[in-house]
C-alpha cells in the first residue's frame, strides 16, 4: 500500500516519491516516463516563463539537459505535506553540478563546469506532478560558462517562441 491515495505503491513514503521526480525528471534519466509522472494539466512555473502540458515541459528539460550534461542534484532540504488524501506538497532546495557540455540554452559549449542552487516546489496529485515552481541561480550559470546576464538574455530572447 503507498503512503498517500492513488500514488503508486511501490513508494513507501514521500521521499522515495520526490527522489524518483528528482532523479528521472530533473537528472533526465527517465525522461520516458514523462506521460506516467507529469498529469496531463501541467502547469510548471520557472524563469522561461509558465509552461504547460507534459510535452513542453519535456522539450523545456531535454534543452536543459542538452546544454548542462550529466546533472546531480545533491538534496540540501526537503519539507512535504500532504494536503489531502492524495495530494501531496513538496518544497525542496538542492545543489546542483552538471557540465556545460552541449550547445543550447547558454550558448555554444564551453565545456566548464557548473554548480549552483535549485529550489523547487511540487504539488502532485495522485501520483502525477501536476503543478511546480523552480528557481535556478541563472547568474551562477551565466558566469560560471562564461557568459555576462546580458549575453544570457540575448540567448533567451533568440530561443523565444514567436508569436
Amino acid at each position: 500500500m503507498s503512503f498517500l491515495a492513488g500514488f503508486d505503491p511501490r513508494w513507501q513514503d514521500a521521499g522515495q516519491y520526490l527522489s524518483a521526480l528528482t532523479r528521472d525528471l530533473d537528472e533526465g534519466r527517465r525522461l520516458d516516463l514523462l506521460g506516467a509522472m507529469l498529469a496531463p494539466e501541467l502547469i510548471s512555473h520557472g524563469g522561461s516563463g509558465a509552461l504547460a502540458e507534459p510535452e513542453v515541459l519535456g522539450a523545456e528539460l531535454a534543452a536543459r539537459l542538452a546544454a548542462l550534461t550529466g546533472p546531480r542534484l545533491r538534496l540540501e532540504d526537503r519539507l512535504w505535506q500532504a494536503t489531502g488524501a492524495n495530494t501531496l506538497y513538496a518544497t525542496e532546495r538542492f545543489h546542483v553540478t552538471a557540465r556545460h557540455g552541449g550547445a543550447g540554452l547558454y550558448g555554444p559549449p564551453s565545456g566548464r563546469p557548473v554548480q549552483f542552487a535549485q529550489m523547487s516546489e511540487r504539488l502532485c496529485v495522485s501520483g502525477r506532478l501536476t503543478e511546480q515552481w523552480v528557481l535556478r541561480d541563472e547568474a551562477a550559470i551565466l558566469r560560471q560558462v562564461g557568459l555576462t546576464p546580458e549575453e544570457g538574455a540575448r540567448l533567451r530572447l533568440a530561443g523565444a517562441p514567436r508569436a
